[in-house]
């Protein structure tokens, strides 16, 4: 069965209306020749129409090997980001600062690398002193989750420390704030590139922990 589309098309003349009917197979003809470029490459040669053609043709085959090229490469893709190394962002060899790094590495190798993570806590509500057996409680918590990880890869906890690492032993303890609501507990680590997404695995169960706490 045929469908017609009309448009009562009104011309000024004196002649009268003129009724325009054109069938809709053949405006999708049309539709397809000019997304196809096939009126183009009539003055313009035929080789944009060819292409066009092939890829229309090919559509099908298109949408089916894309995805299935993106699950075939998406291992490989994953291998090179879990052994992606930083850009290298050492000076130029001969410099003084590149002097200066070496004697640092020569020295202090176990630093090189290094990054220090912060983890606060908070009193609820207002109060006198964050310090307390149950704020003491939970930076042990948070103490030995991290050790936990120095113990399952070695090498990788630097340095441990908190407001009860110094006490009150020293004056104005760096570790606890002005205001004496908040606590810090810092930890020092190096991670390579290729351990970085155990790193941040480690750092999202670092904070569903605080979460937990939280509640």
């Amino acid at each position: 069965q045929k469908m017609y589309m009309c448009n009562d098309g009104s011309s000024d003349d004196d002649t009268g209306s003129i009724l325009e009917c054109t069938s809709a197979g053949s405006a999708k003809s049309d539709e397809l020749e000019e997304l196809t470029g096939r009126n183009h490459s009539r003055g313009h040669g035929g080789c944009g129409y060819a292409m066009a053609n092939w890829v229309y043709n090919s559509r099908y085959i298109l949408v089916i090997a894309w995805p299935l090229a993106a699950l075939i490469l998406a291992p490989f893709a994953a291998m090179l980001v879990i052994n992606a190394l930083p850009l290298p962002k050492s000076p130029p060899h001969g410099t003084p600062s590149m002097i200066a790094e070496e004697l640092f590495e020569a020295k202090f190798p176990f630093l090189v690398g290094m990054k220090m993570e912060m983890v606060s806590f908070t009193c609820r509500s207002h109060c006198s002193t964050a310090v307390s057996t149950t704020s003491k409680a939970y930076v042990q918590e948070m103490k030995d989750l991290v050790k936990q990880f120095g113990h399952a890869y070695p090498e990788t906890i630097i340095d441990i420390r908190s407001y009860y690492t110094f006490g009150t032993k020293i004056e104005n303890n760096p570790m606890i704030s002005f205001d004496k609501q908040k606590l810090l507990m810092v930890f020092s680590w190096r991670v390579n590139g290729t351990m970085k997404l155990t790193a941040q695995a480690f750092a999202k169960q670092m904070s569903e922990k605080i979460q937990q706490m939280n509640k």
